[in-house]
């Protein structure tokens, strides 16, 4: 009897712990954001040989992106929604119409609770992406 208690125990402690693994959110999942970004313009920067500058324009679903950076300078204006950015430095509200800017190589991560429309220009070396995930 007591051998049929221990099993019907360990039978539901192993139950819960597969349960509770099923239920748990991964750190992907909690920054999931979804992001719709279309390359409106793209050309070379005539004053700085090597250069290019990318305009893109980005519609954002509520959520949290992401750690990144970008290898160049990134301008960030706000058309509609706002959004929480955060950088080692902390954190910091951008609404509609306000101008951000990202420089080169700092890692940072963005919130939204709500959608959130954006225009980005960036100031890259040629070939470089615009985006780099940090892992």
């Amino acid at each position: 009897m007591k051998r049929l208690v221990v099993i019907a125990v360990l039978a539901f402690v192993s139950g819960a712990m597969i349960a509770i693994t099923a239920l748990q959110v991964t750190p992907a999942q909690a920054q999931s954001r979804v992001a719709n970004s279309k390359q409106i313009y793209k050309t070379d920067l005539n004053v700085c040989e090597g250069k290019e500058v990318v305009i893109t324009r980005v519609d954002a679903s509520p959520g949290t992106n992401y750690w990144h950076d970008h290898p160049g300078d990134s301008f960030t204006y706000v058309m509609e929604g706002s959004q929480v950015r955060e950088t080692d430095e902390g954190k910091a509200q951008f609404d509609a119409g306000t101008v951000f800017h990202d420089k080169p190589q700092q890692i940072h991560r963005s919130e939204n609770s709500g959608p959130v429309k954006l225009l980005i220009v960036r100031i890259l070396e040629k070939g470089l992406p615009e985006t780099i995930p940090i892992r």
